[in-house]
């Protein structure tokens, strides 16, 4: 990337934490709706890493961006989580949050986040980061990956995959209205997905 790229970079950072904040606060007022409180939490999760990346760009140190990369690594391990659990609860026309499907699913993920937390004692999950300087960023243009990094991966894309099999099924078996709507979620997540794996 070039400066102007960062710089755009920087600013759709900011534009999607604001954007996905906003979506947020509409699910929660739909917080009656099936799914609607998890899909608000995982909206506040995504939020959470892109507001990480920003931070993370204007750190002055790399030892401070480290700890933002860290932050972002809590929203990337839990997004899978929220979105199963929130696949899970549409399936199911269930308003209230399972704090056990949630807490199970989210075992993965925790030992994930202590392992990047604690990354500069062992190199089971991260070895190091490079980053460059680039104007006012700081960039992290390299993350040298531990063999459990590469679980903590497989584990994020089986969730969720399984989440889209979920509403798929779901959009086989339901009425229009429900179909369209499991549609339109399975696409949003579609095409992400596949950006984010290559």
């Amino acid at each position: 990337m070039q400066p102007d790229q960062y710089l755009i970079f920087f600013i759709i950072s900011w534009i999607a934490t604001g954007f996905v904040l906003i979506i947020s606060l509409f699910a929660f007022q739909r917080r009656s709706s099936p799914g609607a409180t998890t899909f608000g939490l995982l909206m506040l999760l995504v939020a959470l890493w892109t507001f990480s990346i920003a931070m993370g760009m204007i750190s002055q140190k790399p030892s401070v961006a480290f700890v933002w990369a860290v932050f972002r690594l809590i929203g990337v391990s839990l997004v899978p989580v929220f979105w199963f659990t929130f696949a899970f609860q549409f399936a199911e026309r269930e308003t209230r949050i399972d704090l056990r499907l949630i807490s199970l699913a989210s075992i993965m993920p925790a030992i994930s986040i202590v392992l990047m937390a604690t990354s500069h004692y062992h190199d089971l999950f991260l070895i190091d980061i490079q980053y460059i300087r680039s104007g006012p960023f700081l960039i992290d243009v390299l993350w040298e990956l531990g063999p459990l990094f590469y679980v903590h991966i497989a584990y994020s894309y089986l969730l969720i995959l399984a989440g889209m099999f979920i509403l798929l099924r779901e959009a086989l078996l339901i009425s229009r209205g429900y179909r369209e709507q499991a549609i339109l979620l399975i696409s949003g997540v579609f095409i992400p997905l596949l950006t984010n794996f290559a």
